[in-house]
């Protein structure tokens, strides 16, 4: 996993429904909703409704929990940007130590955007995990 976001409650859920508003990010951020458009064509405003219909149904009810997590036999890697303000190394660290075969790496100077991040590194630290087992 990338900067996936293991824990979600009701909390976790309206703050980042707040930065889902098609309309305020045309309005305050065009260039990140062209690129979004580029990303996900034309109908990438429903893309972002259903994306806040997914995060308020995680926010009402969390199906995956973290004992869950330990029936999962398959070798897992676990990557969080050390900047990332949005996935917690708590609750990422906490995955880790329930997953039995689990290898948990932060990235330095690592934020969250996948946009930003250091392809070439990532793509070495993926490969060297996928030859090792």
């Amino acid at each position: 996993t990338l900067a996936t976001k293991f824990h979600w409650d009701e909390a976790t859920a309206a703050r980042e429904l707040k930065m889902l508003n098609a309309d305020t990010i045309e309005e305050q951020i065009p260039e990140f909703a062209a690129q979004l458009k580029r990303r996900h064509g034309p109908n990438w405003k429903l893309l972002l409704e259903k994306t806040k219909h997914l995060l308020l149904q995680l926010g009402n009810s969390n199906i995956l929990q973290i004992a869950d997590y330990a029936c999962i036999s398959t070798p897992c890697l676990l990557l969080r940007g050390e900047n990332d303000k949005m996935i917690s190394e708590e609750e990422t660290t906490a995955v880790h130590k329930v997953l039995p075969d689990a290898k948990y790496i932060s990235l330095p100077n690592t934020s969250h955007p996948i946009e930003r991040l250091d392809l070439p590194s990532v793509a070495g630290i993926i490969r060297k995990f996928l030859l090792q087992q």
